[in-house]
């Protein structure tokens, strides 16, 4: 059940970052490649704009990092609270 809790933000995250990632590639692309055949620009240039769109999914992959760590950080905060809730009975003669 604890490791639900770590799952849970990923899916819409990871989904809004492939939301960005494909349609930003094809818009690069499709326009791109049309400006190449008819020679109005070359393939060097049209990779670079591809590879810069890179760099407009990196802080979605940054927020994705951080919403796991937030995630796995509250359900070790919670077992160490659960754990120190507890009384300990161990070598406790009784």
């Amino acid at each position: 059940m604890k490791a639900m809790v770590l799952t849970k933000p990923r899916g819409p995250l990871l989904f809004l970052m492939n939301l960005t990632c494909a349609p930003g590639s094809l818009t690069v692309l499709g326009p791109g490649a049309v400006l190449v055949i008819k020679g109005r620009t070359d393939i060097a240039t049209l990779m670079t704009f591809l590879s810069a769109t890179g760099k407009i999914v990196d802080p979605w992959n940054a927020v994705v990092d951080w919403a796991r760590a937030v995630a796995a950080t509250t359900v070790r905060y919670r077992l160490l609270a659960q754990a120190l809730a507890e009384p300990i009975t161990a070598g406790v003669p009784g």
